[in-house]
């Protein structure tokens, strides 16, 4: 999980990405590889053995990872998921091409470390984190 973080994303002052939601790193993991993460279905409660849930990955992100945590009162930011983020933090553009080169090789230090990511393609991995980046970057 945490890999998959600071292989996406990188610091940046006055920037921020919500902790849950749809424009959260978790779902884009969810997106990319569906099979680690523990997504409960609509009023089911379902332990999925070896699959990571929301709240463990923000804890791995915060306690390993350095990612802070902050509540926000901007409404804008709310409809992206609640009103949790992880702040100084935002997504890589694959649109611009240094960046695009850092998710590359992000991609394939993944590929290498986890043996689960060999079956999700470049294309899948940098359309996922284009589509969830453009959507909040036009709410933030």
């Amino acid at each position: 999980g945490l890999a998959f973080a600071l292989a996406t994303t990188e610091e940046q002052e006055g920037k921020s990405l919500p902790k849950s939601g749809k424009y959260s790193i978790f779902h884009c993991l969810h997106i990319i590889l569906p099979k680690l993460t523990n997504v409960p279905e609509r009023g089911k409660r379902r332990r999925l053995k070896g699959r990571i849930t929301l709240a463990e990955f923000n804890k791995i992100l915060q306690r390993n990872g350095g990612f802070v945590s902050l509540r926000t009162r901007r409404k804008a930011l709310q409809c992206g998921g609640s009103n949790w983020i992880f702040e100084n933090r935002r997504w890589l553009n694959p649109s611009d091409p240094s960046e695009r080169a850092k998710l590359e090789t992000g991609f394939t230090k993944l590929h290498h470390d986890f043996p689960s990511l060999r079956q999700c393609k470049l294309t899948h991995f940098l359309s996922a984190i284009s589509d969830v980046s453009k959507c909040w970057e036009s709410i933030e």
